[in-house]
């Protein structure tokens, strides 16, 4: 089994209204060799204000978030290429990191849910689509 570790900075802390502003990750085998790796740094959104602590923790300026030649959406649409070729390439993928469950995940479902992408991207274990809805993403048991 291949493992996805990634992380990501966010515009602030509460999930359903902050945006993801960088992330990257890497992917590596059953020995820890790496395999691929990215790192992507989008804009925020139009009209959104980022809370001043994250900003804080991420060490991001107000020129990084507004300068950056991918739009959030475009970042989320490279996040989905990068995922989804993974999780096909190399099934299955094991997508993890820390605070992974409670917050990156969750940003990462959130994001993609208000822009109409597949939402739960980081549970894919086997290599079906994410547009591919008709099959389990669940492993066996």
């Amino acid at each position: 089994m291949k493992i996805a570790i990634y992380d990501l900075e966010s515009t602030g802390a509460i999930t359903e209204w902050s945006s993801i502003i960088e992330i990257g990750g890497v992917l590596i085998d059953e020995n820890f060799n790496e395999i691929d790796r990215f790192n992507l740094r989008g804009r925020i959104p139009e009209g959104e204000i980022p809370q001043a602590t994250a900003l804080l923790l991420n060490g991001s300026t107000i020129e990084q978030l507004t300068k950056s030649n991918l739009s959030n959406y475009m970042l989320l649409d490279q996040v989905e290429k990068i995922f989804t070729k993974w999780s096909k390439k190399w099934s299955p993928v094991c997508f993890m990191g820390y605070s992974n469950i409670n917050f990156d995940c969750e940003m990462v479902r959130k994001s993609f849910f208000r822009n109409l992408r597949y939402p739960y991207i980081c549970l894919l274990y086997t290599s079906p689509s994410p547009r591919d809805r008709t099959r389990s993403r669940m492993p066996s048991s």
